[in-house]
């Protein structure tokens, strides 16, 4: 997994927001949005998912992320980064059923010509697919709950994925197999 620092969130007609918003999320190691409900603070945490994931933690489709009381036509957002020491500037632009994502790595455009394959290099830089994202980012009371009332194995499985666990998961069944073969000869 990367050494990932989210550090500037700037969107427009995003859910409840209009033009031209900007969060700085690197002031401390930790940034936590607290705020009466319905005050749009699961947005956030949405709008970067679709940055970075093209998808969000609730399934709100594309239309119904425009901001219906905006005249705008077009949802954008951009997202810097810091991952692996290296600079990324990540930006989306939604008009109807169109879709641009730019990707910037240390000042070049290292974008793929396909939108999902642009995302697709976008996971592999941040090391982490979109669920293990999703629960670094987005936590509410239901998905604290959920993790504590998994079964063992399905919270095994979540914190292998966390942390990248699963090469030592290969070792140790390589080991078993060859202990096994000892055992019996």
């Amino acid at each position: 997994m990367s050494q990932i620092t989210l550090k500037t969130l700037k969107f427009s007609n995003m859910f409840s927001y209009g033009k031209d918003n900007v969060i700085s999320l690197d002031k401390a190691k930790i940034s936590q949005l607290t705020a009466p409900n319905g005050s749009g603070k699961s947005s956030i945490a949405m709008i970067i998912q679709e940055t970075l994931f093209n998808k969000n933690i609730k399934g709100i489709k594309k239309a119904d992320i425009l901001n219906r009381w905006s005249k705008e036509k077009n949802w954008n957002s951009e997202l810097t980064f810091v991952a692996d020491d290296k600079d990324y500037v990540v930006s989306v632009l939604r008009t109807g059923a169109q879709t641009k994502v730019t990707v910037i790595e240390d000042g070049k455009d290292v974008s793929d010509h396909k939108v999902l394959d642009t995302y697709k290099m976008l996971s592999e830089i941040l090391g982490l697919d979109f669920e293990v994202f999703s629960q670094l980012t987005y936590q509410s009371s239901t998905d604290l709950l959920e993790f504590l009332k998994a079964t063992d194995a399905n919270r095994k499985k979540f914190l292998i994925n966390l942390f990248n666990l699963e090469k030592y998961i290969a070792v140790g069944d390589t080991i078993k197999a060859r202990s096994s073969e000892v055992i019996k000869s």
